[in-house]
């Protein structure tokens, strides 16, 4: 039969006061988070918490701030398309072969920018199992 390989008893009680010695270390650190938690708890000032109304007051006022920035974006919106519609209208109504240029162009720049845009997107994710 073979003999097993048993620590000596002076290494298990080495390792044992080792052990004990890691437990008290971790105590003595939890000991001190513990009163560092405590010191910054009384020195942080405890505040009550706003109340319903006030929370209400302060999502009704930013609703209202959100509306006012709807507005303004959609009436820019708007300045925007009419001045583009008549500016297209007028070029039309002026040189028909200008309004055609210029929609040529248009058309040719948007399919060139979403062409690079679409080869730049797959350039920087490339993920070959996605392909």
């Amino acid at each position: 039969m073979g003999q097993r390989n048993h620590p000596n008893r002076q290494d298990v009680i080495k390792n044992i006061d080792r052990e004990l010695e890691r437990i008290e270390k971790d105590q003595e650190w939890l000991d001190e988070l513990v009163q560092g938690f405590e010191q910054m708890d009384q020195v942080i000032p405890h505040s009550a918490p706003p109340s319903i109304h006030d929370l209400e007051q302060l999502v009704s006022s930013h609703k209202v701030e959100i509306r006012r920035q709807n507005r303004l974006e959609l009436l820019c919106f708007f300045i925007v398309a009419c001045i583009l519609i008549g500016g297209n209208t007028f070029l039309a109504m002026t040189s028909w072969t200008a309004f055609l240029i210029l929609q040529a162009c248009t058309f040719v720049g948007a399919i060139t920018y979403l062409w690079y845009s679409r080869n730049g997107a797959k350039k920087k994710g490339a993920a070959p199992h996605a392909e």
